[in-house]
């Protein structure tokens, strides 16, 4: 497994960029899921206009971030996220979750502007989920990384059954069914609707297959 992809699924860090001091905005609800899981690791909530978000203090910008995170966290108007991405890249993140849509579904400006993203990331041997992702979850280690309202009615636990890839709109759907036949899942990570830099795994130990954009 790759150090980038390794990171992505046991990331000892996480910087949720365009982090929302409200749990149920989409840059809240990560903070939110994942203190609530008992993530372990570091939380750096990324906001120029608050000192701390929910509780977490918060930093201005990633530079000014007191460690590089293992994984981004990408919640931000289409327009940044390509000039996000690369400030992460220059501080040495190599994995990245992009919750930011209006890319290849948008039409041909979003199809080149999320190419080059993704070669971008591609190119310095990182990994991204998205645009338009949903989320990565890891039940073992705490890592939710995700803005899923499906989790507001059903909450996953480790366990051993492995969740297949499925659709974005279509995965957390599954887990209030799940929940109630008492199945457990070690990671599930439903693919954004469109192309990445990686198809997204079920759980830890399977590879990165990548596929064309």
């Amino acid at each position: 497994m790759s150090d980038a992809l390794d990171a992505l699924l046991r990331p000892r860090s996480v910087a949720i960029i365009g982090a929302s001091t409200d749990p149920d905005r989409i840059g809240g609800r990560p903070i939110q899921f994942l203190r609530r899981a008992g993530f372990a690791g570091a939380i750096y909530p990324v906001n120029p206009r608050a000192a701390e978000v929910q509780g977490i203090p918060a930093f201005a910008a990633i530079g000014a971030l007191p460690a590089v995170p293992d994984v981004a966290i990408v919640a931000l108007p289409a327009s940044v996220v390509g000039e996000t991405v690369d400030a992460c890249l220059a501080r040495g993140t190599r994995a990245f979750i992009v919750f930011s849509a209006v890319f290849g579904e948008a039409g041909e400006e979003g199809r080149r502007a999320q190419a080059d993203i993704t070669a971008r990331v591609c190119a310095a041997g990182g990994r991204m989920l998205g645009p338009n992702s949903l989320c990565l979850l890891a039940t073992g280690s705490g890592f939710f990384g995700t803005f899923a309202t499906a989790l507001d009615g059903a909450w996953p636990r480790p366990g051993p059954s492995p969740s297949p890839p499925s659709r974005a709109p279509a995965a957390p759907t599954c887990w209030p069914w799940a929940r109630r036949a008492a199945l457990a899942s070690p990671a599930l990570s439903p693919p954004a609707t469109r192309p990445m830099s990686m198809w997204p795994t079920s759980w830890p130990g399977w590879p990165a297959i990548p596929i064309a954009t």
